[in-house]
This record gives structure tokens, sequence and C-alpha cells, in this order.
């Protein structure tokens, strides 16, 4: 199986740990977290997912499984403008509830009424979005790198943050793929039509 991990590494860190003979049934693992060449964005040095609980994302950097990392690094780079967001939310033939919900939570104060908030990268749950593609479509990634990650667990003023090594890494770790650069404009094209897709309607009782 393919774990697809949108949020802190409790859950697995403690499934792995309870039930051992689960991991190598697990083919790879694909996450959002971790800013490891840029800031934080809960800490000056720390991504959420990782931040909240560094003791479970530093247990899961070492499990013996394929592990790809999405970080704020590449998070970062993938700013929503305001031509996306009427993409989503102004062609008449394609408003769903969806979009409406979509509309509100990016409009100014979060009702819709006033257009588009601001240009900013995916921002919050949007963040989980990248993840989700590469999941369904490697090749969205455009720049990839091969390296050991680590996590600060020293509950000091840099608990949550990654550390990538190209060379020489501490003991235990092993290499993973992590996400640096995404197909702005195929991603986009791709977030657009899910987000406009009529929603099926199941009429049965």
């Amino acid at each position: 199986m393919t774990i697809l991990a949108i949020g802190p590494m409790t859950n697995i860190a403690l499934a792995t740990r309870q039930h051992p003979e689960i991991v190598p049934m697990i083919k790879q693992i694909i996450y959002m977290g971790g800013a490891i060449d840029v800031p934080g964005n809960t800490t000056p040095t720390a991504e959420f997912n990782w931040w909240f609980d560094p003791e479970a994302a530093q247990t899961v950097l070492r499990l013996p499984i394929k592990q790809v990392v999405v970080p704020l690094d590449v998070t970062d780079t993938v700013k929503m403008n305001k031509a996306t967001y009427d993409r989503v939310t102004h062609d008449p033939s394609k408003q769903t509830i969806v979009t409406q919900i979509f509309k509100q939570l990016n409009g100014y104060g979060f009702d819709g009424k006033n257009g588009f908030r601001n240009e900013s990268r995916l921002h919050d749950g949007h963040l989980d979005t990248l993840t989700i593609a590469y999941l369904m479509d490697p090749t969205f990634a455009t720049q990839t790198v091969d390296e050991w990650v680590d996590v600060d667990t020293s509950f000091g003023a840099n608990d949550g943050k990654a550390t990538g090594y190209a060379s020489n890494p501490p003991a235990g770790l092993q290499k993973m793929t992590i996400v640096k650069r995404f197909d702005n404009a195929r991603f986009f094209d791709y977030y657009v039509d899910l987000l406009t897709r009529p929603v099926p309607v199941n009429l049965s009782n």
C-alpha cells in the first residue's frame, strides 16, 4: 500500500511501533511536511506537521520504506493568483457547491463577496493538494533531489526543524525523494478541472 500523509506523523509512528509487521506491507509514504531550505510556517524554522510531533516525524523518517517529502520548499513556489481563482469561481456553467465553498474560503473576509483575497502560496489545506497531485502523477514534480532528512527533537527553538543531508547523514537515516519544484501551469489546470467538475448526485434512498 501507499500511505498519503497530510498531517502529523503520530498515527503512522504509533502503528508501525505497535505492529512492526505492517512495515513490509507499505510500498511508500508520500507526505506534506518539513521546511528544509526555507523558513517554517509555525516557527521561524519549522513547518506545522513536523513541529506538532517531531518525535513521530523522526520515527517515520527512519522506517525502511520508500518515502517522498513535499515540503514548504515547493509549496512556497506554487502561488495561487486571481486568474486561477476566477477560473474556479467565475464560469457560470461550472458552478457547484464545491466552487461556492472555494469562493467563500478564498474571498476577502471568508465571505467571497469581494473577490480574491491575495496572491499567495497554496496555504493551509491547499498545501496538501500538491501532495495529492504528486500521488496521482509524479511527473507534476519538475525538480526533485534524493537526500537524507532528519528532524530536530530537542524541545528548543529549532524543535521540528527539518534538515537535509546531501552526504554524511546522521546514523539511522535513509535517502528519500524531496520535491523542490512543480509544473505550476499543468498543476493548476488539474486543480481547476477537479474543483469545477460536476458534483455527482445519488438520488437513491
